[in-house]
């Protein structure tokens, strides 16, 4: 991933809390009034059949907390037909999980999309979306959703390479034409890459055929040459201090700048909240060196459970991201630990507040829940996101 040509990010103006402060003293509408002038922003959540088949059942999903789950996933085949457990494919959609998810969340009031694709599924999406198999697949996904008693459908092509995107585009507007013909209340998404290139402007191509952009505005760091340690997901960069030259490091804000740059309006914009995290091992901290670093993924929870212990954690008040600080700097066993918690996820959710956009994704639901913690505990990461949605437009913690 090279990231030193791109050019100098639209980074919004104001922090978030210097926003919320200036509005009270603009003589705006009150923070603590501002959620009842403005439309509740969504809260699309993703919910893995692995989640469902193992550890967090629909029944434990807190569905007031969302508006929107999206099941994932499904895939198609080269002939446009879509894969099934019956055909061999591992995270497919069984009829009985469908069933299981659909009519709780309808219940809640909230919506259910099916998610098409996810990491790795663009040669097989490539596949089915080219020629006269595009207008089979079509038929399929809307038989699909129709059958299932879906809202429609989450588009995960993971990756859009430059040369997918003509018939990328052909497909969606083919896709939302189709659904309207049947069901005009029917929904359309697009998760959006959060790595430079070309889909902020593939996104604005297509904004007038998806109800909501969200941004996967997490995994912005890694080993790559030329970097160095960084969060999975910060709200901001490191102020003045660059990753190169010519670079400052990754943020939320800068992410959500290059959508709104090309066009993409705010209120069709989401931005992402990770319930995982990446341990760096061979650091301790953001912004060192990362000769002989490696990275793992650990669900937040599992995160939690081995690494919150006294004196670990930080929260870096430049970038807006907590960490936990395992060992000293010549520890070869020490580790730096980059995730979301409950204050990163509520400030996530007010940035979206206080600068207009539609609002969050989660990925994914199951890596937030802690069956080991008491009743009310469980899912503390998800009801920090729902106070955040649903409460007083305020600051602080």
């Amino acid at each position: 991933m090279k990231t030193d040509t791109l050019k100098k990010p639209l980074t919004l103006k104001k922090p978030l809390t210097a926003l919320l402060a200036s509005a009270a003293l603009a003589g705006a509408v009150a923070p603590h009034m501002a959620h009842a002038a403005e439309p509740s922003p969504w809260v699309t959540a993703y919910y893995p059949v692995w989640v469902q088949a193992g550890g967090m059942s629909p029944d434990k999903i807190d569905f007031s907390a969302i508006t929107h789950l999206v099941h994932f996933s499904i895939t198609p085949r080269a002939d446009g037909t879509i894969e099934d457990t019956v055909h061999g494919a591992a995270n497919a959609i069984t009829p009985a999980q469908s069933a299981d998810v659909v009519p709780r969340a309808h219940k809640a009031g909230d919506k259910v999309l099916v998610c098409l694709g996810g990491a790795g599924s663009g040669p097989a999406i490539s596949a089915a979306i080219s020629g006269s198999v595009r207008g089979v697949f079509i038929q399929n996904l809307i038989g699909f959703i129709q059958t299932r008693g879906y809202d429609g459908i989450d588009v995960d092509m993971e990756p859009i390479l430059p040369a997918d995107e003509p018939n990328f585009i052909l497909f969606v507007r083919e896709l939302r034409a189709a659904m309207k013909s049947v069901n005009p209340k029917w929904l359309l998404t697009f998760p959006a890459s959060g790595e430079p290139g070309d889909q902020p402007k593939l996104a604005a191509a297509l904004q007038d055929d998806f109800d909501q952009i969200n941004i996967q505005t997490y995994d912005l760091s890694g080993t790559w040459a030329g970097w160095k340690t960084w969060y999975n997901g910060p709200l901001y960069g490191e102020g003045k201090t660059l990753l190169t030259t010519t670079r400052p490091y990754p943020s939320v804000d800068e992410k959500v700048g290059f959508y709104l740059a090309a066009g993409v309006p705010k209120a069709k914009l989401g931005l992402g909240i990770a319930f995982y995290g990446c341990v760096w091992n061979g650091a301790n901290g953001p912004t060192q060196p990362i000769q002989g670093v490696t990275i793992d993924k650990l669900a937040t929870s599992a995160i939690l459970d081995q690494y919150d212990k006294p004196g670990a954690y930080h929260w870096d008040a430049l970038a807006h991201a907590p960490y936990f600080s395992v060992g000293a700097a010549t520890d070869p066993a020490r580790k730096f630990v980059s995730y979301d918690d409950a204050r990163l996820a509520r400030e996530k959710v007010l940035y979206a507040r206080t600068h207009g956009l539609g609002g969050v994704i989660i990925w994914e639901l199951g890596d937030g829940y802690r069956e080991s913690q008491p009743a009310g505990q469980k899912d503390a990461l998800l009801q920090a996101v729902k106070r955040a949605a649903r409460g007083p437009l305020t600051a602080g913690r």
